[in-house]
């Protein structure tokens, strides 16, 4: 159930993670313009699809729980990696920047859920 929930997201998570890296390191001015504000809306849309998805799929609300964590660890490791090492923006600030998104995630897979579990 967890990887037919998480297969398609993840991937489409994934491949806008790296769009955005690659669009950074060849412009690096669109750093001042891609915020938190541009990106959380994005990454709260992946959670709800996550955590309908998880509850369409039959499961319950750990599953929902857990589907959001999982896709949540994403960010995480893209901004610790890619933004914090690669782009050289420091590791500790792209990692606490990966945690705020790790939660949007996971308060967006909630909702989902929610509104999955409730029908």
């Amino acid at each position: 159930m967890l990887m037919k929930t998480l297969k398609w997201p993840a991937i489409c998570l994934i491949i806008a993670g790296l769009i955005h890296v690659a669009a950074e390191m060849t412009m690096p001015a669109l750093t001042a313009l891609i915020s938190l504000a541009v990106v959380a809306p994005v990454l709260l849309g992946f959670g709800i699809l996550v955590g309908y998805r998880a509850a369409g799929n039959g499961g319950g609300l750990g599953q929902v729980l857990g589907a959001g964590v999982l896709l949540g660890l994403l960010p995480v490791i893209l901004d610790t990696l890619a933004f914090g090492m690669i782009l050289g923006r420091g590791v500790q600030i792209e990692f606490v920047g990966g945690i705020v998104g790790f939660l949007i995630i996971v308060w967006g897979a909630l909702l989902g859920g929610a509104i999955g579990l409730s029908k």
